[in-house]
C-alpha cells in the first residue's frame, strides 16, 4: 500500500462502490465490483486505486477476492483521457468584477453576499473555503488568526506492505496567521464576515457547497456576457482558485525555500506550492498577513543547493550511462 494512502480511504473508496452497487453480497458482489472498477471510466491510476481499494477490503476472504481479481481482469477497460491541467490564475480583474456582480445580484441569489464574503476571506488569507468553519482569532487584539489545517494528518499506518510507517500531512493541526498592523483593521473585518458566512453555512455541508458553487457559476456567467471575460472561466475559475491567486501573491512576496509560503498555506514541505499551485506574476504581491514563527518551523524546508546537486549529479549518472551503453564501433579488419 502506498504510505499517502490511509486504510480510511481504502475503506471510503470500498463503501462508495458497494453503495453505488445495492444490497449485494458474497461474490455476487465481488464479481460485480470487478466489473465495475473495470468499466468504470477512469484513468490508469485511479483505477489501480480503486482495485487496490477493493483488494483492501475483501483481503480476508481469499474466495471473494479471487472472485473480484478474475471479474476485473475479463471486463474490458474504459480508459478516461488525460486532461490537461487548466491555468489556474484568476484573469486580471476578475476578482473584483465578481464581487461586482454579487453585490448588483444579491436581490436575486440568497448566497450572493456569503459567497462574496467567503471568496474575500479566501483571496486575502489563503484558506480553503472549509477552513473557515474552523478558523477562529488567537488572541483579544484579533491580530493572529488561528486556523485548524483541514488536511494535517499525523497516523501510522496499520496495514499493508507499510505498515507501522507514520504518513504526515500539513505543517501542523494549526496554522497561525499575523495581520500586518497598517491592514489591521480591513483584513479583520474580512476574516469576520468569512467566518460569519461559513458559521451560517458551513462549506462541509454538500448543499451548502454546492449552493455555493452554483451562485458563484452564475457570477462567471455574468462576467463573460457582460464583461467581454473568455468563457472558459466558467470551467476553470472556482471558488478555490482564490486560494491559487493567494498562493501567487505569497510567492512574489517571500523566498519560497525558507518556509513562509508553505506555512501560509497549511504545507509540510516547500515543494507543494511550487508543483501543485500557480506561479507568481508580475503583478503578484502586496500580502498583508505573514505566518508565525511556530509555524515556519514546523515546514520541512528543502534545501535548494543540495536538490540542485543531486539533479546535477543524476545529469551526470545519466551521461554517463549513455557512454557506456554506445555500441562499438567493429575494428577494421587486418590486413
Amino acid at each position: 500500500m502506498p504510505a499517502a494512502v490511509t486504510a480510511e480511504r481504502y475503506t471510503y473508496i470500498f463503501d462508495l462502490l458497494c453503495a453505488e452497487l445495492g444490497p449485494l453480497t458474497g461474490k455476487m458482489r465481488a464479481r460485480a465490483l470487478g466489473a465495475e472498477v473495470a468499466t468504470r471510466r477512469l484513468t490508469k491510476a485511479s483505477r489501480r486505486l480503486y482495485a487496490a481499494a477493493v483488494r483492501f477490503c475483501l483481503e480476508g476472504n481469499g474466495e471473494e477476492l479471487a472472485v473480484f481479481n478474475k471479474a476485473l481482469e475479463a471486463a474490458p477497460k474504459d480508459e478516461a483521457p488525460k486532461v490537461r491541467k487548466q491555468s489556474l490564475l484568476i484573469p486580471d480583474g476578475l476578482f473584483e468584477t465578481m464581487l461586482e456582480i454579487l453585490d448588483d445580484n444579491s436581490d436575486r441569489w440568497s448566497r450572493a453576499q456569503p459567497l462574496k464574503a467567503l471568496i474575500m476571506g479566501v483571496r486575502h488569507f489563503g484558506l480553503r473555503p472549509v477552513e473557515w468553519e474552523n478558523a477562529e482569532w488567537a488572541n483579544d487584539e484579533r491580530s493572529t488568526l488561528l486556523v485548524k489545517n483541514a488536511k494535517y494528518a499525523d497516523t501510522v499506518i496499520s496495514r499493508g506492505p507499510n505498515a507501522g510507517a507514520v504518513w504526515r500531512r500539513g505543517n501542523g493541526e494549526y496554522r497561525e496567521l499575523e495581520i500586518a498592523e497598517e491592514h489591521g483593521e480591513v483584513m479583520r473585518q474580512i476574516a469576520d464576515n468569512a467566518m460569519a458566512a461559513i458559521q451560517e453555512f458551513p462549506y462541509s455541508d454538500e448543499i451548502n457547497s454546492a449552493t455555493f458553487r452554483r451562485t458563484h457559476k452564475w457570477a462567471l456567467q455574468v462576467a463573460v456576457a457582460e464583461f467581454d471575460y473568455p468563457s472558459k472561466i466558467i470551467e476553470n475559475v472556482t471558488v478555490y482558485s482564490y486560494r491559487h491567486a493567494f498562493s501567487s501573491d505569497a510567492k512574489a512576496c517571500f523566498d519560497i525555500t525558507d518556509g513562509e509560503v508553505a506555512a501560509l498555506m497549511g504545507h509540510i514541505s516547500t515543494s507543494t506550492a511550487v508543483t501543485s499551485y500557480a506561479r507568481k506574476t508580475a503583478r503578484s504581491g502586496g500580502l498583508k498577513i505573514q505566518p508565525s514563527a511556530n509555524s515556519i518551523e514546523r515546514v520541512k524546508v528543502r534545501d535548494v543547493v543540495l536538490l540542485e546537486d543531486y539533479r546535477k549529479e543524476k545529469e551526470a549518472a545519466k551521461a554517463t550511462s549513455k557512454e557506456t551503453t554506445k555500441k562499438p564501433q567493429n575494428p577494421s579488419p587486418s590486413m
